[in-house]
């Protein structure tokens, strides 16, 4: 039974101890919108557990109701649908386990939720860079979707700082789909299964999160393999919404695409942004390629 005044902020997790610590750390310092009380769900996936002390550990230092679970099968989508499924309260936040949370966080996805008379809102993720990362790397459109002004229409949808009714999950009817467990774009299509039902989502640029960017992060294999994941996801998606009309305009759009990229990649030799850019160019040219021959790669 859903919990009126409680927001379930609900956390899936993978080998990720010292980010989860530091996560976990910044939620017990968060403000929480007037009369309202949160819990904190710790989705860990992986077998051996390794997240269960981290949380132990902090327990006590948290002002919250901490949960914790061990989903053992390797599978985002099954591990986020486990966090709902243990979620009491009537609005549901997600934020991923390589974040920290600004102190007004959740209280500005709340204040947007109520202004603009949402079903969810989406906060903005800001990159923080491991010590030693070049200058060039530094820019957050390189990680991250852009994002319109607040208020208005999210037209970007992801898992990582959002908040939403449970109250969705009930009337509609819908979870994260298992079959994007490994390929990624389980929050894509799930938030767009919501939006095709009439959910209202908005953004909200004041609801600050920081995501953890090491130097793995900055080598040309990363951005390739990010790329390909959005490509087939987007392919994937247009596919299941049975939006026929744009999937040759798209095959076409694909194949320009990867020859832009492959063009871009001489003059990536002696610049940083045109080496991200061509990767861009050829990963999303081979992701949606991918996506609408219905042969998706395995991302996490």
């Amino acid at each position: 039974m859903l919990k009126e005044k409680l927001i379930s902020v609900c956390i899936p997790t993978f080998k990720r101890q010292k980010l989860l610590s530091e996560l976990l750390l910044s939620l017990g310092e968060i403000k929480v919108p007037e009369d309202y009380f949160i819990e904190i769900i710790v989705v860990d996936n992986d077998e051996k557990e390794s997240a269960k002390q981290i949380v132990e550990e902090l327990k006590e230092k948290l002002k919250n109701q901490v949960k914790y679970i061990n989903q053992p099968v390797k599978n985002i989508s099954i591990a986020r649908n486990t966090a709902l499924e243990n979620a009491a309260g009537e609005l549901i936040a997600f934020i991923d386990d390589d974040e920290t949370a600004d102190k007004y966080w959740l209280y500005n996805l709340f204040g947007c939720l109520k202004k603009y008379n949402a079903d969810g809102v989406f906060g903005l993720v800001v990159p923080r860079f491991e010590e030693g990362i070049p200058e060039g790397f530094k820019k957050r459109e390189y990680y991250f979707s852009q994002m319109g002004e607040s208020g208005t229409e999210a037209r970007f949808m992801f898992a990582g700082s959002v908040i939403f009714k449970a109250e969705l999950l009930k009337v509609h009817k819908i979870l994260f789909d298992p079959e994007y467990g490994l390929t990624g774009g389980e929050d894509a299509d799930f938030f767009n299964r919501l939006k095709f039902k009439g959910a209202k989502f908005v953004n909200c640029r004041e609801a600050v999160s920081y995501e953890y960017i090491s130097k793995e992060r900055t080598s040309t294999g990363f951005f390739l393999k990010r790329f390909i994941r959005g490509g087939q996801t987007y392919t994937r998606n247009l596919i299941k919404s049975g939006n026929n009309s744009k999937i040759f305009f798209v095959s076409v759009k694909s194949v320009f695409k990867l020859l832009i990229g492959i063009f871009l990649l001489f003059p990536s030799i002696f610049s940083t942004h045109f080496r991200i850019l061509s990767m861009m160019y050829i990963g999303n040219g081979i992701g949606e390629l991918r996506g609408l021959a219905g042969n998706y790669k395995n991302i996490h």
